[in-house]
């Protein structure tokens, strides 16, 4: 959400209520205060609970993301990024949103929904999350009026919708008051869908490890009479007995064994699931080097042309022609930005005309590689479509990619064989034909 909307407030209170932060935290929140703070020493001042920079406190506001582990009713485990609302951080915000599955939008019903409200949620929906929870904060501030919150659902519902995102579950709530965090609230008769923490924990997070495998080499591990290949499952199951393909060149082998690096025997577990690292032995001896992909079924086709939407994050503008370093994963390979197709406008969703990205701004770009990768659409898989450009020289972060799809200009050139021929086409020319 923007800023001063409440989010680290909101958050503060859902950690204290649950019992998921130490009691010398909160007794730090009780005699702690910002310049200015309202809040009577003794009660808690629940947004100093994730502020943990000094600069934050100082300020009154985010600035870096920090993470805290959430325990929901189910007895799931949540993570919570408090991410900051400020423009120039939205950096901050995009690389929280990166790994998320859930996203709590927060409005403030007495300012309405910002420019910066809609562009998180972009963000959000270009990152793939596909799980929104609408908090609509500070109802108290405006007499719990039902009319105000009806409308702020609609406006967003409209972005949310427009970006393809799956599900958005509207909750009015006071974060300061601690309406509809946990319980019920009283001040809401009209509201009877679920509470904050109940949205969070209805989300159903797709787990899917039974789609083909994608497994990133990391690195080679050699020793006496072993070699092993080891990654980050980030796609499927990896089970002994799997034939697998090395996309970049189409060789095949089959695993073996499996080893885990807490010391797990082969025959201890069955597989690896997506998020878990993995060392795998092969039958037999094949060329596999680092940021190799390593997959069952069909493989991934080459390509060295994409069409991405990037968030530019640096304060320098993206520079056509430029090259840069791109990386996903293990992998990493000079790239050059070929074209600005357009820039997207965060509030109302219409592309506009642009040759040049400036911070902050979200746009559809073609990239170059300098020679054949594999970078799949980001809808099918975050891990291999995902990328960031870096700087070559001084190595800052300029852009979070995701890659739409492959331009494959360089695989669709083919032998014709026409009847017209050489002969023919001389003698309608009137001229041999030469090359300069």
């Amino acid at each position: 959400g923007s800023v001063d909307d409440g989010k680290s407030t909101l958050l503060g209170r859902l950690l204290a209520e649950t019992g998921s932060i130490p009691e010398d935290q909160l007794e730090a929140a009780r005699y702690t205060r910002r310049p200015g703070s309202t809040i009577p020493l003794g009660e808690v001042d629940y947004s100093l609970v994730t502020d943990g920079l000094e600069a934050e406190r100082e300020q009154g506001i985010t600035i870096d993301v920090a993470y805290r582990h959430l325990i929901l009713p189910s007895r799931r485990r949540a993570i919570l990024a408090d991410a900051p609302g400020h423009e120039q951080y939205t950096r901050n915000m995009a690389v929280a949103a990166s790994t998320a599955d859930v996203a709590i939008l927060l409005i403030d019903s007495m300012r309405g929904a910002k420019r910066q409200t809609h562009r998180h949620l972009t963000v959000c929906g270009l990152m793939g999350v596909q799980h929104v929870v609408l908090a609509v904060n500070k109802l108290d501030g405006v007499g719990y009026d039902k009319g105000i919150y009806e409308e702020l659902v609609a406006e967003v519902s409209d972005t949310a919708r427009r970006m393809e995102i799956r599900s958005v579950i509207p909750v009015p709530v006071s974060a300061l008051v601690g309406d509809n965090v946990l319980g019920h609230s009283p001040n809401t008769p009209w509201y009877h869908g679920p509470t904050l923490l109940d949205a969070l924990d209805a989300a159903e997070i797709d787990e899917d490890d039974s789609g083909e495998v994608r497994l990133p080499v990391q690195t080679i591990i050699r020793g006496k009479e072993f070699r092993g290949y080891g990654g980050l499952v980030a796609q499927g199951a990896v089970r002994a007995g799997q034939r697998v393909t090395v996309a970049q060149s189409g060789q095949q082998a089959t695993i073996t064994a499996l080893h885990w690096l807490d010391g797990t025997k082969p025959s201890e577990r069955e597989q690896a699931i997506p998020g878990e690292s993995v060392t795998i032995e092969l039958d037999k001896d094949i060329d596999i080097a680092r940021a190799d992909l390593l997959v069952t079924g069909e493989a991934p086709q080459l390509a060295d042309r994409f069409a991405s939407d990037i968030v530019w994050m640096s304060d320098q503008q993206l520079a056509h022609g430029r090259s840069y370093t791109l990386r996903c994963g293990p992998l990493e390979v000079p790239a050059t930005v070929t074209n600005v197709r357009h820039r997207l406008d965060v509030t109302n969703g219409n592309t506009m005309a642009a040759r040049l990205l400036e911070i902050n701004d979200v746009g559809r770009v073609e990239i170059a590689t300098s020679r054949p990768v594999i970078l799949e659409p980001y809808t099918e898989s975050r891990e291999t479509g995902g990328f960031i450009l870096v700087d070559r020289l001084s190595g800052e972060t300029l852009a979070a990619g995701l890659t739409r799809f492959a331009l494959r200009r360089a695989t669709n050139v083919v032998p014709h064989h026409f009847e017209v021929d050489r002969q023919a086409r001389q003698a309608l020319n009137g001229h041999a034909a030469k090359v300069l």
